[in-house]
């Protein structure tokens, strides 16, 4: 409501804005083209969460809870806009030159909070082994089982040597599903404790929990993943409330321009 239902009425805006501009690289600061950028985001977005997630939804609750997925994703959408543009205000380069955002660094630079950005930062870099990593890769595994007969183990063999090819290529070499787009939002976590030098034996790392969650318990993956994720929403919807003003202006100033 602050922000006058932006995720509705500026939806045409920013459709044009994305997919008339994909190609180019963008007149702002940045490492990536606008492109890379959508797919790095869509990714983690149009994944589990959005097929198998709703499919579980719908079993579990019936066709009613359709209108809660609808309910919750209008302001859902509200949540992730005012994330990301106060992420965007407070980004920076590490030390490599590639830009990094996130809400640890809105904590950090925006509340004077550097303890509570490394809280988040490190959740953020174990959930991307549950959440972003062993969940995705037991829903394949377990689809190609059910579907083909195919073990397990062969799937998870098969998915490590997939993500090893991407994540060594680095993000300009385009993602696949969730798997890769949490890639990049663990790996600014662990980026943000430790530096540059931490980011490809944090990749590597990943590896071996792709396998992990390939083989094994459902259950127990779930859980694991909605406890680091639930730990996430914490200091993250801190960030987000306090910067409410913030956000308000950054907006109004952006449109009084286009």
């Amino acid at each position: 409501m602050l922000t006058g239902f932006g995720q509705v009425r500026r939806l045409g805006f920013s459709l044009k804005e994305v997919l008339g501009k994909l190609r180019q690289h963008g007149g702002g600061t940045g490492s990536v083209r606008p492109f890379q950028a959508v797919t790095t985001a869509l990714a983690p977005t149009v994944g589990v969460g959005n097929i198998a997630g709703v499919a579980t939804a719908i079993f579990m609750g019936g066709p009613g809870s359709v209108f809660w997925l609808w309910l919750s994703g209008l302001f859902g959408m509200a949540t992730r806009y005012a994330e990301i543009v106060v992420a965007l205000h407070y980004r920076e380069p590490d030390d490599s030159g590639t830009m990094r955002g996130g809400a640890m660094y809105v904590l950090k630079k925006g509340l004077g909070l550097p303890w509570l950005g490394a809280v988040f930062a490190l959740l953020t870099s174990v959930a991307a082994f549950g959440i972003g990593n062993m969940v995705q890769a037991n829903s394949v595994a377990d689809a190609l089982r059910a579907t083909f007969g195919i073990a397990t183990n062969v799937t998870g063999i098969g998915l490590v040597v997939l993500t090893a090819i991407v994540v060594t290529g680095g993000l300009l070499m385009f993602a696949f599903s969730t798997l890769i787009g949490w890639r990049y939002y663990g790996e600014t976590g662990i980026v943000y404790l430790l530096g540059t030098r931490a980011a490809l034996p944090y990749r590597c790392f990943r590896l071996v929990f792709v396998y992990l969650g390939a083989t094994g318990s459902l259950h127990l993956i779930w859980d694991i993943a909605d406890t680091l994720n639930g730990l996430m929403a914490i200091p993250n919807l801190i960030g987000v409330l306090a910067f409410i003003p913030l956000l308000l202006r950054l907006q109004r100033e952006f449109f009084s321009r286009s």
